[in-house]
């Protein structure tokens, strides 16, 4: 079996896997992922809901945006470097008006 060197990043979060072969799956990418996310955040208690809003990108300098989004397990090579991002879609935002309280301590 040919072992490969994937860096995965995430902030200023980085460190390398070596992963069994270049035929890894796209879901076998999202676990390693998920297991670097929760070791470099273990205090913010993510559950295994985690992989569902990972996005993970390519680091590519042949492209325009730098950043290519990974949606096929076609292009893994040794020694690339995914950039880990947590997509917040599962955030919520409430929006209050301070001017409000504001006023009343005037």
């Amino acid at each position: 079996m040919n072992k490969i060197n994937i860096s995965f990043q995430s902030g200023v979060f980085k460190e390398i896997i070596a992963v069994r072969n270049e035929k890894i799956s796209l879901k076998e990418l999202r676990e390693l992922a998920t297991k670097f996310i929760q070791k470099i955040h273990s205090k913010c208690g993510f559950n295994n809901v985690l992989s569902e809003h990972l996005l993970l990108y390519i680091h590519d300098i042949n492209t325009a945006n730098i950043l290519r989004l990974i949606t096929t397990n076609d292009n893994i090579y040794d020694g690339m470097l995914i950039e880990v991002v947590i997509d917040c879609k599962f955030h919520i935002i409430v929006v209050e008006d301070y001017n409000k309280d504001f006023r009343t301590l005037i």
